[in-house]
């Protein structure tokens, strides 16, 4: 405790005040035979961590998921599934028949794949083809094998679909009720949930073809599923954070406001959920901390965490953007003599934010501010290992530079 004390006592902190670029999505229009229609900006009593876009035809958003082309896309229950530029901010639609309010993923041929009643590829262009299957899909992801996996409630099973959809049925034998979200765990087996009065997340081995099945310990309802990137999933029962290693061991966590699913947090570290009264909401994996994100006023159905780093949910029209704080630093490395300097500059997407810099060996190399924005770190001395530079923000957003001394 004592020698914690002294390195604490010898820490150098440097408090750096700058105003960030403002997040926009510029009106570029896009080209093409499709219908292309631009986002309304809603404004209002939105906090400024916030952006609401509206759908011009007015559909109701049901599903989303990011695309091959790292785009955000959403189905409607009027039969849409949407594209959307992030950079621009402009969106495409196809139509179908069978495509409202269908399950979507990437598949493994770089296409945009729908599921509910039927099952539909629809390319990066919007074009659709539809596969006269019979599923009734509560979820669908893609395989480590190159096919598409979906969850069926009836029969209760598992579909695999070639990407020339092809299907074959492969039935569930633990599975009572309904099977439901699904994803591929970090063990590469696919896992999902069984929802329904059962309870309980179950694990498909693609290599042997076998079922396992593993309880819930609160007997609800399992909802969502997701990998965070620390080895686990997540998923919500009966208000509560289930964790579950790929052997099936779980462990719950009860957050200080009730879980009702989880969604797609990119590997984010963070688990994205949804309350139980429609507020969007990051749970660390780490500190098992909660901040709620979405405005009181905001009802989301789901969410994804999009590949800009930011939030998007789903409410009853519209796409609402969380713009997530994420600080960049440049250079993200420097090498130095003794005596010598070298400036880093501290960006944040859209914010006006309070850094602090702090160096994990002051007495070899120290910082300082310089024109607000930026920082400048100065080796004193040759420790023999580099020396770790660590720049957050009050919204507990962090990042790492390292100065190598010679």
């Amino acid at each position: 405790m004592q020698s914690l004390r002294f390195l604490l006592t010898l820490m150098v902190i440097v408090i750096l005040t700058g105003a960030c670029a403002q997040h926009s999505l510029s009106s570029t229009a896009s080209s093409g035979s499709h219908m292309v229609t631009p986002f309304i900006v809603q404004t209002g009593n939105q906090p400024t961590d916030w952006e609401e876009f509206s759908n011009q035809l007015g559909e109701h958003p049901t599903n989303i998921a990011i695309g091959p082309d790292r785009r955000v896309w959403y189905s409607t229950y009027e039969g849409g599934v949407w594209q959307i530029d992030i950079a621009t901010g402009y969106q495409g639609v196809a139509y179908a028949s069978g495509l409202s309010s269908g399950r979507l993923t990437a598949g493994p041929d770089r296409n945009m794949w729908s599921c509910n009643e039927t099952l539909a590829k629809i390319t990066i262009g919007r074009n659709v083809k539809e596969y006269p299957v019979s599923v009734f899909c509560n979820g669908i992801t893609a395989g480590p094998d190159g096919n598409l996996w979906m969850t069926d409630i009836n029969p209760c099973s598992l579909q695999r679909s070639t990407t020339d959809g092809v299907v074959s049925q492969i039935s569930d034998p633990y599975c009572p009720e309904t099977p439901q979200d699904i994803i591929v765990g970090p063990d590469g087996n696919l896992w999902f949930t069984e929802g329904g009065t059962y309870a309980a997340v179950a694990r498909f081995s693609i290599a042997t073809s076998t079922f396992s099945e593993f309880k819930a310990p609160m007997h609800a309802f399992v909802s969502g599923l997701d990998s965070p990137g620390d080895g686990n999933l997540y998923s919500c029962d009966a208000g509560r954070i289930l964790q579950i290693s790929m052997d099936g061991a779980m462990r719950i966590f009860t957050p200080s406001t009730s879980c009702a699913t989880v969604s797609n947090s990119g590997k984010s570290r963070y688990v994205y959920l949804i309350t139980q009264y429609g507020r969007m909401a990051e749970w660390s994996i780490v500190g098992h901390g909660i901040t709620l994100l979405a405005p009181v006023n905001l009802l989301i159905t789901q969410n994804v965490r999009g590949p800009d780093g930011n939030i998007y949910g789903l409410s009853n029209t519209a796409l609402d953007v969380y713009i997530n704080h994420v600080i960049s630093v440049g250079p993200t490395s420097a090498t130095l003599v003794v005596g010598g300097s070298q400036v880093f500059k501290i960006s944040e997407t859209k914010c006006k934010c309070v850094w602090t810099a702090v160096s994990s060996s002051p007495i070899d190399v120290s910082v300082s501010p310089v024109r607000g924005n930026s920082f400048i770190a100065t080796a004193l001395r040759d420790s023999g290992t580099p020396t770790q530079i660590t720049v957050s923000d009050q919204r507990r957003n962090v990042f790492q530079v390292f100065v190598n001394v010679q």
